[in-house]
């Protein structure tokens, strides 16, 4: 069971978004140790392999049950 790209077929998808990092801790190397992420924005929804976007995974993907 999967996403399908509506055009090519593809079965794998990025979504971009806007967000920040809130550190609490890091280290001597100023490596993160703990930290908490927040996504403030999700944009459009794009196919790796086509490039097709859309708003939604809807617009531009159909669930197969395989």
């Amino acid at each position: 069971m999967s996403w399908k790209c509506k055009k090519c077929g593809g079965v794998f998808f990025t979504q971009t978004t806007k967000g920040k990092i809130i550190i609490t801790e890091m280290n001597k190397k100023g490596e993160l140790k703990e930290y908490e992420e927040n996504t403030i924005n999700y944009g459009r929804f794009t196919c790796d392999n086509c490039g097709k976007k859309g708003k939604s995974i809807k617009e531009i993907a159909s669930w197969e049950d395989e």
